[in-house]
């Protein structure tokens, strides 16, 4: 009985150190994420459905998230002026664009990108010591 408690704990423990892999292993050039999706694939304990969501969703763990909230989100600047003052016409603008993405656009793709990976890990954690 003693040997099956201390089985359960180990396997416990190796199923938390996967799922932190998958989370934070990004931050590890990647390689964690790879290797703790790796060991998820490996071990039995985990349904196909548990194995591919945590694969699909958001690869990389919390990588992505930051990657996206460092990114600079869109902003548009524009001067106008005339060309000279005695300038008699239509005034000149200029515009410049910086970023990628809109900032009503940047903001939820910062929050999925975040929150995905933290529910599909605790969704993981919840299904740990169930058959």
């Amino acid at each position: 009985m003693q040997v099956d408690s201390n089985q359960r704990e180990s396997h416990r423990l190796s199923s938390i150190l996967t799922l932190l892999l998958i989370l934070f292993g990004g931050f590890l050039g990647g390689i964690g994420w790879i290797i703790g999706i790796w060991r998820l694939w490996r071990e039995p304990g985990w349904t196909a459905r548990q194995k591919i969501l945590a694969t699909v969703v958001v690869p990389g763990g919390l990588v992505p998230g930051f990657m996206f909230a460092s990114v600079q989100s869109g902003t548009s600047t524009c001067s106008t002026g005339l060309v000279s003052p005695r300038h008699v016409g239509p005034v000149v603008v200029h515009c410049t664009s910086v970023g990628i993405l809109s900032p009503n656009l940047m903001l939820p793709l910062v929050v999925l990108a975040i929150l995905c990976p933290v529910v599909v890990a605790a969704y993981l954690y919840t299904r740990i010591d169930r058959p």
